[in-house]
């Protein structure tokens, strides 16, 4: 008798176990989930990873000692460029259009509603 109950919970267990395995099989099938998906999404993670080290990598070196001497020259000779231009006190670009600055404090208010609105 006791060998009977014991065939009977087995063939339950086995039953529970071929349901258990088909619903999982389900779930994995409605949410696009299968092994090779899997891998090739953890592939392009490493991937991606190793492209982020290679640029924090990138940017942690420190600069050349003449690449300092060549940029602060280059620096200096754009500084200098502008405060010669701005030296003449009237070197500037007269073709350009602009419209007036506006004066009043009412249409002042509607050109930055007109940008938050933009930024939106």
């Amino acid at each position: 008798m006791d060998q009977l109950k014991s065939v009977e919970q087995d063939a339950l267990i086995l039953q529970s176990y071929k349901l258990g395995a088909a619903s999982l099989k389900k779930s994995l099938a409605e949410n696009g989930l299968a092994e090779e998906m899997c891998e090739k999404t953890m592939d392009d993670l490493e991937e991606t990873r190793d492209i982020t080290r290679d640029i924090e990598e990138t940017l942690s070196r420190p600069l050349e000692e003449g690449d300092d001497a060549d940029l602060e020259a280059e620096l200096m000779d754009l500084l200098s460029d502008d405060k010669n231009e701005g030296d003449d006190g009237g070197d500037h670009d007269e073709s350009l259009d602009l419209p007036d600055i506006p004066q009043d404090s009412v249409e002042h208010d509607a050109l930055m509603k007109r940008l938050e609105a933009l930024r939106m």
